[in-house]
């Protein structure tokens, strides 16, 4: 530091501590005590040291480490980084360890997985981590799920052949609107409308206060769909009164999109959004059946 303030012309002058607003070091008084370090706190994972204490537990485990430093296992498939083993690089869990069941909460309980079904669940999973028997063993947890079988509905075939739509051929051209009434009073919100493109199956969830009009709707729709997806061709709803009304029609009319309404013999018309609505019900009295009136958070 010395070196450098060498080719420098400068005068230390002392100023006050009001006028010296831009303190340095030069400026501060320093104790004649040497500087101790009291206290260094950092994060650490806890979780790798317990998945490293369930090897040594598990006997098939510690074979196949041993059979990996023997270079007996396909080396395209396993891996060993840090003391941990890599299957089709996912880390191996033991079948002895903890984490297991951590995995399968996170994988399918946690407000992330939504309680979602199996196949989900597995994907989501055997995304980063590997362990023998993971179907069994997912499909058990889902089947044993206190919480999945006190708010999912029972699924049934339907009756009769289906009718489906055209396929659409781009992505929020061919829409569907669905509301979700009947639930508790919110922070000033009791309705969802559901929104649902239905070629990408992309959905928009949007908390709407009531009563509501279809001006108000209208607004709510160029707000949050319009803006980002711009006009569809069509949109397929069933005959709720905001739909039906003459505001409704004549504003879609001028945008040249066509209203496909469902009708009592065909409700299946709106049959899609009627699963999104049931997915969305579902995952919202998983997590907020303690607190219904929560939901809108």
């Amino acid at each position: 530091m010395a070196n450098k303030l060498l080719g420098f012309d400068f005068l230390v002058e002392y100023k006050k501590g009001k006028e010296n607003l831009v303190a340095n070091t030069l400026s501060r008084k320093f104790d004649n005590a040497p500087a101790m370090l009291t206290a260094l706190i950092f994060p650490t994972d806890n979780w790798i040291s317990t998945l490293w204490d369930s090897y040594s537990e598990d006997p098939k485990l510690k074979k196949l480490i041993s059979d990996f430093a023997g270079h007996k296992l396909d080396e395209t498939k396993y891996d060993m980084k840090d003391g941990l083993l890599f299957y089709k690089g996912r880390l191996y869990i033991s079948d002895f360890s903890v984490l297991k069941n951590q995995l399968l909460h996170l994988s399918h309980g946690s407000p992330q997985a939504g309680h979602s079904g199996f196949h989900k669940t597995l994907s989501r999973a055997r995304a980063n981590f590997y362990w023998m028997g993971m179907k069994a063993d997912i499909k058990n947890f889902i089947k044993e799920c206190d919480i999945c079988q006190r708010n999912k509905n029972e699924t049934i075939h339907p009756a009769g052949l289906l009718q489906p739509l055209p396929i659409p051929t781009k992505v929020w051209a061919d829409i569907s609107l669905e509301f979700i009434e009947g639930l508790p009073l919110s922070n000033g919100f009791k309705v969802i409308l559901v929104v649902v493109d239905r070629l990408s199956k992309y959905a928009h969830f949007i908390s709407v206060a009531h009563p509501y009009t279809a001006t108000k709707i209208a607004q709510i729709f160029i707000a949050n769909i319009f803006k980002l997806h711009g006009m569809p061709t069509s949109i397929v709803n069933d005959r709720d009164p905001v739909f039906t009304s003459l505001f409704w029609k004549e504003l879609f009319k001028l945008h040249g999109t066509e209203l496909k309404f469902s009708s009592a013999y065909h409700p299946q018309t709106d049959g899609q959004t009627e699963i999104v609505n049931k997915c969305v019900e579902q995952y919202l009295r998983c997590f907020s059946r303690d607190k219904p009136k929560e939901w809108s958070r």
